[in-house]
């Protein structure tokens, strides 16, 4: 693990790189989770390609504030400014449930820079209907107020998984903070990109948990339907954690797609 500046944003920024000649790719954790929600994935990945991981602000070991901006478009500029600290120009990009939103996000504003997209038990849009879209929206901005209490029920959600696949609990440096995570929620809350998936190009996989209790499939279903020629798997699971508790076949999937982008 590592710490860089990011100049463009100013975060410091804690990742992690495995080098390998192969195709270079970037994983992107969801909300309240850290870099090691990808590290069994990351680690076969590893073996064939060139993987880049970190900790999103307000997370991890990377730096938290509460006067920090939390919005997908600073997210986005934090990424930006990694590939440019580390001199990348491209590379593909994965994000993982929130991770999966601002790597759209960043897609959609640096298609340039993004080689192709792979978005995993992610949505473009939560909660598609009008009235409980504005309801949903209502409840993030309410719980902007009560950042204590989404943290408790987040972290409640976790206590009883496996301990090495959440080290969080014995690492405590690596927890998120609870003002970053209610800033997150509200920008999940708020998105809506439905509109703007047509502008997506690039190649794109997107993989779905048959059994995913946050996102459900019928979301994921739908984003990939709506991004042309976009790939989309389902894989058994029983749970939203696919990277940590389905590893290999979301590494094996990662794999086989980038080894047909030309």
């Amino acid at each position: 693990m590592k710490k860089i500046d990011i100049k463009r944003t100013g975060l410091k920024m804690n990742y992690y790189e495995h080098k390998n000649q192969g195709r270079p790719i970037i994983l992107l954790h969801g909300l309240a989770g850290n870099y090691t929600r990808w590290t069994p994935a990351a680690d076969i990945l590893g073996r064939s390609m060139h993987v880049f991981g970190y900790d999103l602000r307000g997370h991890g070991l990377s730096d938290k504030s509460d006067g920090a901006d939390y919005d997908f478009d600073t997210h986005v500029e934090d990424l930006a400014g990694m590939m440019d600290e580390l001199g990348l120009d491209s590379a593909i990009i994965a994000g993982h449930s929130m991770g999966g939103m601002i790597a759209q996000r960043f897609a959609m504003k640096y298609p340039e820079r993004v080689d192709a997209l792979v978005l995993v038990a992610t949505t473009a849009c939560m909660i598609p209907g009008r009235v409980l879209n504005l309801l949903f929206r209502l409840l993030a901005t309410i719980v902007c107020f009560l950042p204590m209490l989404i943290g408790a029920i987040i972290r409640n959600k976790t206590k009883n998984k496996p301990r090495d696949l959440f080290p969080e609990w014995d690492r405590p440096e690596l927890d998120f903070d609870n003002t970053a995570v209610a800033q997150c929620f509200k920008a999940i809350a708020f998105m809506d990109y439905r509109r703007d998936l047509p502008k997506l190009d690039m190649p794109t996989l997107v993989l779905c948990s048959s059994e995913d209790e946050l996102i459900k499939p019928a979301r994921v279903r739908e984003l990939a339907d709506g991004i042309d020629g976009a790939e989309f798997r389902v894989i058994e699971n029983h749970s939203h954690y696919l990277p940590l508790e389905q590893p290999e076949k979301v590494a094996a999937a990662i794999e086989n797609f980038a080894g047909n982008i030309s």
